[in-house]
């Protein structure tokens, strides 16, 4: 016998699948960087700021994998820059974590910026400047992070590019203006470490831009 009732169910039915796999479809075809196919799906009511089972959206995936042109088609559809996956991390983190400089700058633009606790943000910064990562370093200052935090230790990241002597990322650091003479729990400025360690180079780098100031 017809049923109008087994008729709306099914209806709803259709619809709760379609909401289900919906966000996992979007995310694939951003993950291939499909316009066209995009195109088609938000034609067809599809949500951009729709989420998969680890609440990653499309923008998440597009900041990941730095595809400017699908990054610039959701924020120009109304894709949220705010919204947080598993992890919690934004698409502008997941820019930052791979160092995708066009995708952090168009995210900073569309108003997004690093929501992180300060101790995080010094302890990224710190990690890069002792691993010489300048890119990361790069990344960082672009999404906003200021580049004079200090970890527990109150150590900043020149402290450690001091130490390890890497000279790219002191020059980089100097150049953004980060502070000399700050001392650490130890007592010791950048300056007082390079001597220590005989970094000439450094020495002579840090007694430059001091002298200049």
């Amino acid at each position: 016998m017809f049923s109008w009732c087994h008729v709306i169910q099914s209806h709803l039915e259709v619809d709760a699948l379609r909401d289900a796999i919906s966000p996992a479809i979007l995310c694939s075809i951003v993950s291939e960087g499909n316009l066209e196919k995009l195109e088609i799906m938000r034609q067809f009511g599809a949500y951009m700021s729709a989420c998969d089972y680890d609440y990653r959206t499309p923008l998440h995936i597009a900041c990941a994998d730095g595809n400017i042109t699908i990054v610039e088609y959701l924020l120009k559809h109304g894709a949220s820059i705010h919204m947080r996956d598993r992890e919690h991390r934004t698409p502008l983190m997941n820019a930052v974590l791979n160092d995708h400089h066009e995708v952090i700058q168009l995210i900073i633009k569309a108003g997004g910026y690093l929501n992180l606790p300060s101790y995080t943000i010094a302890d990224m910064i710190c990690s890069a400047a002792k691993d010489n990562n300048l890119r990361r370093l790069e990344s960082l200052h672009l999404a906003g992070a200021d580049l004079n935090e200090v970890d527990i230790t109150k150590r900043s990241a020149l402290h450690y590019a001091v130490e390890m002597n890497h000279e790219d990322i002191v020059n980089f650091l100097l150049e953004h203006e980060v502070n000399h003479a700050v001392r650490d729990l130890y007592g010791n400025n950048v300056c007082d470490i390079a001597k220590t360690l005989k970094h000439d180079n450094l020495v002579e780098i840090l007694g430059k831009y001091i002298n200049s100031e």
